[in-house]
């Protein structure tokens, strides 16, 4: 019995000292397509914010103000 429990501190320790895995990049996790579209938007997203910049600051010219 004694063994047993000495086999159990064992493995106990040796589990505690082993380094932990390092996480794996969100690139090759499942949520993959999900990222992919999100760039895809944020890229729209800017153009969009880009072109109404250049339309409110051609309409500032037009009008003189």
């Amino acid at each position: 019995m004694r063994w047993l429990l000495g086999m159990l501190l064992i493995l106990l320790l040796l589990w505690r000292w082993l380094p932990e895995p390092a996480p794996r990049p969100v690139e090759e996790t499942v949520i993959a397509p999900q990222l992919q579209a999100l760039e895809r938007a944020e890229a729209v997203e800017r153009q969009q914010r880009e072109a109404a910049a250049r339309r409110q600051k051609q309409i500032e010219q037009e009008t003189g103000g």
